[in-house]
């Protein structure tokens, strides 16, 4: 047996335990320092992994290249017609929206009442019409005059 050639092999392994204990020890002091003071909501926003537009901001290449980030629209618009939910948004009369089922669960909604509206897109995949979630909230229940 090849004594030298054993010696070297254990002094190889003793350094690469020395450096990974080394290692080890300056990943874990950083992570127990990195949460100390840490601005934690700077932290989230820097990661990009949510992003919040618009609807008259918001288009089809956004959306069929979030590559996982998750696209939240953000819709204001007004109710125009209690009886089939139809509305439109606020400044962009062109833009159709639908509030069929906060009109069906909310019989205080009337014409022209104000509707701020987050429809979240599904970030797993790059489809334009993949909705996962939508909020409709009433912010203004002054009727059309």
């Amino acid at each position: 047996m090849n004594t030298k050639s054993t010696k070297g092999n254990s002094l190889y392994v003793l350094i690469a335990a020395i450096i990974t204990v080394i290692a080890l020890t300056i990943i874990c002091h950083d992570t127990a320092n990195a949460n100390n003071g840490m601005d934690y909501y700077a932290y989230a926003e820097s990661l990009d992994l949510i992003e919040i537009i618009d609807s008259p901001d918001l288009t089809m290449e956004m959306l069929e290249a979030r590559n996982g980030k998750l696209i939240i629209e953000r819709a204001v618009g007004v109710v125009t017609d209690i009886e089939t939910g139809d509305g439109y948004l606020i400044g962009y009369p062109e833009f159709y929206i639908s509030y069929e089922q906060l009109v069906s669960e909310n019989e205080n909604v009337q014409n022209g009442n104000v509707v701020c509206s987050y429809i979240v897109y599904n970030p797993d995949n790059n489809y334009c019409d993949d909705i996962i979630m939508r909020f409709d909230y009433l912010i203004d229940a002054k009727s059309e005059t």
